[in-house]
């Protein structure tokens, strides 16, 4: 086959890449293809006049390498490598180059062939901006995320500290430290946790304990925990799940519902709600009073019986299409009611049932005839330039503005108007010189393209330096040259840009690390999944990413239900919520899940980003949970003694077992309606006030064991023996009242006290007559007592007198005398002997004149027998007795 010049030439302008041929030793161009002028933007011959050193971009000093891979190519070695080339505008773009010598016109050159590798560069570079998903992954996490190093917080991330009530800095700043945010209960477990994994002991942990709110709420939380180096030390990286909302989830769903309701009914929107067969089943009052219709003439009826039938017809079809498709449907449309024809906004939104089958339409509908009306009216008013986000200018062809739009002036800091008749130089942040090279290259590329785009240094009126996206086109009016520029502030997006790079290593670190699966969903593949999750289902993060189905990690009685979940999630439905599902390992072992997820937006697109938990430890746990509550619900029904739960401030009975209930004679229906003030006594101490004061001291004190005099429902009364304790039961605190009749052992007291009684009385009557003998007894005793005093007396005074006088005479006086001190009734004389009357303690004050006048008269008869003293020797008489006052 012949294969001319000219064909040899169309095939070389064909090549998709662009060719050129250079002569070594000149450093000429010898020849292009048209691939390399529509790279480089310029004419076959001005290619030709050019050197390879003109189309190189970069900096000088890559000219030097270039030039030498030119010279090992001439040489003979073929050069295969990535440069970086500058078209005629300056645009600086990469470029694949192959070299190869060849033999061209008797002349040794090199083949150079060039493909634009541009956007595989700016995708690589994409890939090193990934960093920035990691952050946006963990910052978006609807689960706590921490770092615990050092004995100290080093991260949280904004979940974790609005969770505990804090800001994310005050926590990592050291202000905060972990015992502040754990109940003191709960503290040794948490803190014994930590040391065993930051010492090796343990790898990683799972449990629950409760935290400290900012406000001292207390928070009930999930935590799981791995260790891992951080900044090259030890360090614990976990997520922690606030799990108090499913202890509240029964009560506020129930607001939610009154919510609703209240909503439905209040709302001056128009609200209704049909049913798959679109007949209606729910109406507000707005809506019957647009029909002019009451509730009971509208519900069962569908559009065509209440609208003309070209609308009930594209009623009918707009709701069957929004079933068929699940996607809401947002649109004006025209409606006819009693005020006539009127314009409204139709918020129409598929309802599907518990397996995710559409079930209905429910529909929001809000009159906008006025908006409508003044819109029409704006749109004659207002350009659109106006209302613009960016700044806008338009600029003649001597580069004069001629019109800029407020956000623009708002952008430079001018006044409106402000600008109009200025140089647009005045605003780029250049030199005279740069603003002239600036203004020369855009005219001309803008000459081959018709459009310019790129980052522009400005300057504002205050000079402050900023930067902006900026796209210039031209434009043509009335045969004269304008410039219009649209430009975008995008110094913050910069500055955002160089943090996120300096905190991107972080950022990797946590949701790598984290015990938390994490993933993003988008366009039915994973498009990121952490190692935690891969590994819970038995495979690597690069055989889940972009390969596998969500649903092929769900066992099939679950995904139907799953992918209704992730369908509503990326139509922007509801919430971020919980979802439960069984997973399917790789291996086909099945596990619990538990997932928390969200619509976000990812590489521009809505995605479903979320955590996934693996909770088969925690269901296998509740299981056995259930069967031990069955257990001890059989043990509370039938224990012997009866037990009462009681609610500490209203002292209602929450509950009540069998046995009490047949000590009190109630039955089951009844045992609903008692309380502590219903079964107390009116006599005290039994009343229902001295229960409440036993109660405050169970509460204050602790547990109380005392007796009480109870009352059946019939008034009979009985003892019973009463343990009442403070108890926390179903997540509240209550007494426990453990109750036993004691009837028979009060009985059996009372006996046994009569007896004690009746033993008492006899041995108080022994000990009486005991008594009176002892009295009798020392009655006797002191009347001897004084006998032997008075004998003593009577030979103290015979053994003074014995020398003067008889013997006989002697103990006569002293008989006497005996008899006048001790009272004896002496009439009998000595010879009929005393008579003795009852004696006493001593003798009486009455007594002693008595005794005196006796010594007296004995001191007279005695002296006459005593010579020498004339009479006057005196007697004394004896000492007075001890018993004398």
């Amino acid at each position: 086959m012949n294969i001319t010049k000219a064909d040899c030439r169309a095939i070389f302008d064909a090549m998709s890449d662009a060719i050129l041929i250079h002569e070594g030793s000149t450093g000429e161009i010898l020849e292009v293809n048209r691939g390399l002028c529509e790279l480089f933007g310029y004419t076959p011959e001005e290619a030709r006049q050019l050197r390879v050193t003109a189309i190189c971009g970069g900096s000088g000093s890559q000219l030097e390498p270039a030039l030498s891979l030119l010279a090992k190519a001439a040489a003979g070695s073929p050069q295969v490598f990535e440069w970086q080339a500058r078209d005629r505008a300056g645009r600086v773009f990469w470029v694949e180059v192959h070299l190869k010598p060849i033999r061209f016109g008797e002349r040794d050159c090199v083949l150079a062939v060039l493909r634009d590798i541009d956007r595989r560069k700016q995708a690589e570079n994409a890939l090193k901006e990934s960093e920035a998903r990691y952050r946006a992954v963990t910052e978006g996490s609807l689960a706590g995320v921490y770092v615990i190093q050092d004995e100290g917080i080093a991260y949280v991330n904004s979940t974790l500290a609005q969770m505990f009530g804090y800001q994310p800095e005050e926590i990592m700043a050291g202000a905060v430290l972990p015992q502040d945010l754990i109940h003191p209960d709960d503290l040794p477990l948490v803190l014994e946790n930590i040391r065993r994994r930051l010492s090796g002991e343990l790898e990683a942990a799972h449990y629950t304990f409760r935290g400290l709110h900012r406000d001292g709420a207390v928070i009930h939380c999930e935590s799981f925990g791995r260790a891992v180096e951080y900044q090259g030390r030890p360090a614990i990286v976990g997520t922690l799940l606030d799990i108090t909302e499913g202890i509240r989830a029964e009560k506020e769903l129930q607001d939610q519902k009154n919510l609703v309701n209240v909503v439905f009914s209040a709302t001056p929107d128009l609200l209704l709600l049909k049913d798959r067969d679109l007949v209606y089943r729910a109406v507000n009052p707005a809506f019957c009073f647009m029909l002019g219709k009451s509730e009971e003439e509208i519900i069962g009826k569908t559009d065509f019986d209440l609208f003309p039938r070209p609308e009930a017809e594209r009623y009918w079809a707009d709701d069957r299409k929004v079933m068929a498709t699940g996607v809401s449907l947002v649109q004006d449309e025209y409606a006819t009611g009693k005020g006539g024809a009127r314009w409204f906004q139709v918020i129409k939104t598929p309802v599907n049932d518990e397996q995710g089958n559409p079930s209905g339409v429910i529909c929001s509908v809000r009159d906008i005839t006025d908006r409508k009306r003044a819109e029409e009216a704006l749109q004659t008013q207002t350009r659109v330039l106006e209302s613009m986000a960016e700044g806008v200018t338009v600029t003649d062809a001597g580069g004069k503005i001629i019109y800029s739009n407020p956000a623009f002036d708002t952008m430079f800091g001018y006044q409106p108007g402000e600008l109009i008749g200025q140089s647009a130089s005045r605003l780029n942040d250049f030199s005279a010189a740069e603003s002239l090279r600036f203004a020369q290259e855009m005219v001309e590329q803008l000459k081959t393209k018709r459009i310019l785009s790129g980052e522009v240094r400005n300057r504002r009126k205050d000079g402050t330096p900023f930067y902006t996206q900026a796209r210039i086109s031209a434009l043509e009016i009335a045969g004269k040259q304008y410039w219009v520029t649209v430009q975008e502030d995008i110094t913050e997006r910069r500055q955002v840009e160089e943090a996120l790079r300096q905190s991107e290593a972080s950022y990797r670190i946590v949701t790598e690390g984290s015990l938390a699966g994490v993933y993003v969903i988008q366009d039915g593949k994973f498009r990121y999944v952490n190692p935690m999750l891969a590994q819970a289902f038995g495979y690597t993060p690069d055989e889940l990413i972009d390969h596998l189905d969500p649903s092929d990690l769900v066992d099939p009685e679950d995904r139907e239900r799953i992918a209704g979940v992730i369908k509503r999630r990326l139509a922007g439905e509801g919430l971020p919520s919980r979802s439960y599902f069984k997973g399917l390992c790789k291996g086909g072992s099945v596990i619990y899940a538990e997932t928390l997820s969200r619509q976000v937006e990812y590489q521009g697109r809505p995605a479903v980003m979320g955590t996934f938990l693996d909770v088969t430890e925690r269901r296998l746990a509740e299981e056995a949970l259930k069967a031990s509550e069955e257990k001890y619900r059989t043990i509370f029904r039938a224990v012997n003694d009866g037990i009462v739960v009681i609610d500490p401030e209203r002292g209602d009975f929450l509950e009540v077992n069998q046995r009490y209930l047949e000590m009190a004679g109630y039955d089951r229906k009844e045992a609903a309606t008692l309380s502590l003030e219903k079964v107390c006594s009116t006599d005290s101490p039994f009343t229902a006030q001295d229960a409440q004061e036993l109660k405050r001291k169970a509460l204050e004190e602790g547990p109380q064991l005392f007796d009480w005099w109870a009352e059946d429902r019939d008034g009979h009364r009985f003892w019973v023996e009463i343990n009442l304790t403070p108890t926390p039961l179903g997540g509240r605190d209550c007494l426990l009242a453990v109750i036993r009749d004691i009837s028979e052992r009060k009985q059996a007291e009372d006996i046994r006290r009569q007896a004690y009684e009746e033993l008492e009385q006899v041995v108080a009557e022994r000990t009486a007559g005991l008594q009176s003998a002892n009295a009798q007894l020392r009655c006797e005793i002191e009347e001897r007592r004084r006998t032997e005093g008075i004998i003593r007396l009577q030979r103290d005074l015979a053994l003074t007198l014995s020398g003067k006088m008889g013997l006989q005479e002697t103990l006569r006086l002293c008989v006497e005398t005996a008899i006048t001190i001790t009272g004896l009734d002496s009439g009998g004389g000595v010879s009929g002997g005393p008579r003795f009357r009852k004696p006493g303690p001593g003798l009486s004050p009455g007594a002693l004149p008595r005794v005196c006048a006796a010594v007296g008269a004995l001191q007279g008869r005695c002296s006459q027998y005593l010579p020498g003293h004339g009479g006057k020797t005196r007697v004394c008489p004896p000492a007075r007795p001890a018993g004398i006052r």
